[in-house]
């Protein structure tokens, strides 16, 4: 711990000092942050993504960004109006879900803007907030969906992440939980938030805000397909080692439709081995 750091939680009493150390650690466990004492605030710095432990009397503020979509996991926590999370001396301390909140926020996420190069722009009348994931298992393979389709967008057999739209008032974890049992009966461990990509689908006038995560399989159930899905689209699923998902984007150069799902989906596959070899590392 710095120096100046120590010092500031010098004036605080022992109980503070001591729930301080083991946030820290929380933080350490996930991540290897700059530690700096900004404008009297201990910060941890990753870039420019933080995360800050500002001592109280009798309590810590988190400030870190990706504590609001954590909120139904916290409901036994104050939340301030300015979204940093208050935990109290005495108080349990959500470790799991802080590792969760602490490694969102620092890991640094891709984001990629993309054009749709297969048909002409001419207007967009509409965005989906979309939110999809690579789903992996202990045994080293990852779960996509194959869809084989003969639309607008022409005749298709496309690799794809599983995922889909935000429905009503969903927030984004409630949304990749509720697709990935409908499309591939999988309950999952959501590990981190791997990035954005925005993109676009010309020939329906439509602007994709693509929501990416990783997300550890637990178990397969049954699926919940909707008849389009079924009728239209033949979902199945794909269980691949990661160099089979990479061969199968590939083929989707193919198709118009392929081009573009591949644009969107391969960076975001290989940002996830990269995660994954990591992880496997430490």
């Amino acid at each position: 711990m710095k120096r100046e750091i120590d010092e500031l939680l010098s004036k605080f009493s022992p109980e503070i000092k001591e729930l301080y150390i083991k946030l820290r650690d929380i933080i350490y466990s996930v991540a290897e942050p700059d530690e700096e004492l900004w404008a009297r605030l201990p910060s941890y710095y990753a870039g420019e993504r933080f995360v800050r432990l500002i001592p109280f009397k009798d309590h810590i503020n988190i400030e870190a960004a990706a504590i609001n979509g954590y909120k139904d996991e916290l409901c036994g926590y104050k939340v301030t109006p300015k979204g940093m999370l208050q935990i109290f001396v005495g108080q349990d301390i959500p470790e799991e879900t802080l590792k969760r909140i602490f490694k969102e926020t620092l890991d640094k996420e891709l984001y990629l803007s993309l054009l749709d190069e297969e048909w002409p722009f001419e207007y967009t009348d509409h965005d989906r907030n979309i939110v999809r994931a690579i789903v992996y298992d202990d045994e080293g393979y990852f779960y996509f969906v194959r869809a084989d389709r003969d639309d607008d967008f022409g005749k298709a057999k496309v690799i794809e992440t599983s995922g889909g739209g935000v429905e009503g008032n969903e927030d984004l974890y409630e949304a990749i939980n509720r697709e990935l049992k409908e499309e591939l009966g999988a309950t999952v461990e959501v590990v981190c938030k791997i990035g954005v990509v925005d993109d676009y689908y010309n020939l329906i006038h439509r602007h994709n805000i693509n929501n990416f995560y990783l997300c550890r399989a637990i178990s397969f159930g049954e699926k919940h397909l909707t008849e389009d899905e079924i009728d239209y689209f033949h979902l199945s699923t794909l269980k691949l080692r990661f160099e089979e998902a990479v061969s199968e984007y590939e083929s989707n150069k193919s198709s118009r439709l392929g081009r573009i799902i591949r644009a969107r989906e391969l960076p975001i596959l290989l940002r996830a081995k990269e995660i994954l070899d990591k992880e496997t590392k430490k």
